[in-house]
Order: structure tokens, then sequence, then C-alpha cells
């Protein structure tokens, strides 16, 4: 165990740990918050790896903190239970006390992540998702104020990923600790973050609850990396309260929710989910242009578990993917069909392209 410290009542991540002293290529980072007994999780494309380095390289060379401070605990690939030791042994390792003490704190442990079965094996006779377990049973066992989750699932499949996120999540409520998630997986963070951060390179993009992410990226990159979202670029017209109309390359005139800083004559990147779109299948010789929506040919579509996904082909090449409710087969929906693709002014957001010079 690598203990971390942080200022006793605090209600927030200790600024020790995101100053920008500690991230010198790194923007934002200071406005990141972590409210008692929440869970925050960081997410960025290919794993955190290099923010969980600086955060721990930086922490740990900072001066001491006050003694009475409270513990952060991290858990990771990097710190394994021992593997001549059991379970109940593991656990027990970091303790203090008396032989009283530790048994009854390793006995808590044990019964809050259900492992009570499991207390006098060895690592090796348990699977990976029961040690995992372990090791948070360790943490927890020392009563911290917070827990870091270095990409616990590596590794794991779907299934068990979903199980271990909902046993932690009721761990944190049942005990109170507050978590801290590094992932590169955004299920995981969805599963478990009240509040998630995007990162790019150690950089901290957007930070708040999916329903914001989702719903109001603050950039392209956010909209795409967070969610499936297709991007759309054009020409600003013009913009009036929080709506721009933008003329886009394959032709048409659309209108989306304005970001702050979009100015007509701008070029911009429109974003729209997949789920947004309804696309509207016309006959051969219905060539009436909807204002608003965007011709388009199918070029396929393939069930998914949960919905129907529609793959369309615009007048300039570009390719554009809607769902639609699940079906029970995807008959009638030969490629080659004609439609035309719309959606509601707020359901798209508008920012200034990462193309645009100026």
């Amino acid at each position: 165990m690598h203990p971390m410290h942080h200022s006793p009542g605090s209600s927030a991540i200790p600024a020790q740990l995101f100053s920008s002293s500690l991230f010198p290529e790194a923007t934002g980072l200071t406005r990141l918050r972590l409210q008692p007994g929440h869970c925050l999780a960081l997410i960025g494309p290919g794993g955190p790896d290099t923010l969980m380095q600086d955060i721990l390289s930086g922490f740990l060379s900072s001066p001491p903190m006050q003694e009475q401070a409270r513990k952060t605990i991290l858990v990771s690939a990097a710190l394994p239970l021992l593997p001549s030791l059991t379970i109940r042994e593991n656990i027990a390792l970091p303790l203090r006390g008396t032989a009283t003490e530790r048994r009854s704190r390793v006995s808590h442990s044990l019964a809050l992540t259900g492992l009570d079965s499991a207390a006098d094996l060895k690592p090796a006779d348990l699977p990976p998702s029961s040690r995992l377990l372990a090791t948070c049973a360790r943490a927890l066992a020392c009563s911290p104020a917070m827990i870091v989750l270095n990409t616990p699932f590596a590794g794991m499949d779907f299934t068990t990923r979903h199980d271990l996120c909902a046993r932690l999540d009721r761990l944190r409520q049942a005990c109170g600790v507050s978590l801290l998630l590094l992932t590169g997986e955004r299920d995981e963070a969805l599963l478990l973050g009240q509040r998630i951060g995007i990162l790019s390179h150690d950089t901290l993009l957007q930070e708040g609850t999916a329903e914001e992410l989702f719903n109001r990226p603050d950039s392209a990159a956010v909209a795409t990396g967070f969610g499936e979202a297709n991007l759309l670029r054009g020409i600003v017209l013009d913009t009036e309260d929080d709506i721009a109309r933008i003329r886009l390359a394959a032709g048409p005139e659309v209108e989306a929710i304005a970001t702050p800083g979009l100015q007509p004559g701008q070029l911009a990147d429109l974003c729209i989910r997949p789920g947004r779109i309804t696309p509207v299948f016309v006959s051969g010789t219905d060539d009436d242009p909807d204002e608003g929506s965007l011709p388009a040919v199918l070029t396929g579509a393939r069930m998914l578990p949960d919905v129907l996904r529609l793959r369309f082909r615009l007048p300039d090449g570009t390719e554009v993917i809607a769902d639609r409710p699940a079906l029970l087969s995807t008959r009638g929906f030969d490629p080659g069909r004609r439609a035309r693709l719309a959606w509601q002014t707020g359901a798209a957001s508008a920012f200034p392209s990462g193309t645009d010079q100026g």
C-alpha cells in the first residue's frame, strides 16, 4: 500500500493532487472536485497511466501533510496481493493496532466484500474479479477517505466489469468512501462515476455529469470521444441567440446549438449523435428537398444488441450513422435506398472547427 494524504475536512480532491505545478503541460485540472462519498471518473484514450504516474510522483514528493490527515489509498495492478499470504493475511498486512483490532477490521472488510469464504485461500486460488475485491478489502480495512482505482478492470470481460462496478458502487455507498476512477473505458466511467472528466494527453477537456457530457459537450472532441457522434463540417451563415445556421459541405442549410465563440463566416464542426437522427425514406421520384434535411443513400444496416444501425452516404461522400429502435430483422433496409436525414435543432451542437485557422 502507498497511502497518500489530504487535509482533514476537505470536500474536494486535495489541491496538491491536481496542482498546476505537478502538471506543467496540463490545463484545467485544478477545476476537478470530488465530493465526499462520491465517485469521480477520469477517462482518456488509451487509459490515464501517464496521469497516474504524474499524480503519484508529484504527490509523493510533496512536503508531508498534517499528521492527522485522512488517507487516500491506491488500488492498482502495480500493487498486487502477496501470493504467499492468504487473503486474510493480505488484508491484515498494512494494519496497525492490537491483534483484536486488526482481526475485527479484517473480518469487517471480508464481510463488506463478500469474501468470507475465501479468507483462507491464496490469491492464485481466486479469479481476477475476486482478487480485485480482495485488494479493495485491503484498502477498506485502512478506513481511507478516498480510494484511487487505477484501471482496475483491465483484461476482464464486459459482464465481469459490469458486475464489479455495481459491487464497488454499493461499497462506496455503504462505507461513505470517495472513489477516483482512472480508466480508458467509457462504460466503466458511466457505471461508477457521479461525475466524469474527459482527458486528452493529460489535459482536461470537460468535467460534468454523464447527461451534461452527452447533451452539452464543450467541444467536438468531447462529443465524438465520450459518445458516438457524427461529425459534419460547414460554414456558419449566422447566429441568433444560441442557434447557428450552417451550410454544410454536403449542400443543405441546417441549424444547431451554437457553442460560445462561434461566429458567422467561420468553419464549424457540427456533431449529432446517431440516435438523434431521423431517417425518412423516399421514393425514387421524390425530389422534394425538405428544408433542414440531408439527402442520403443507405449503404448498410446491421442489428446491434439494442438498436438497428443504419449507415448512409451524403452527396459529398461523408458517412452518417443513424440508430433506430431494434427490430426483428433488417428486411426492407436494402443498400441504395434514398432517404432524407433530419433532427431537431437542440439535438445537434456546432463548434468552431479544429481546422479553422481563423
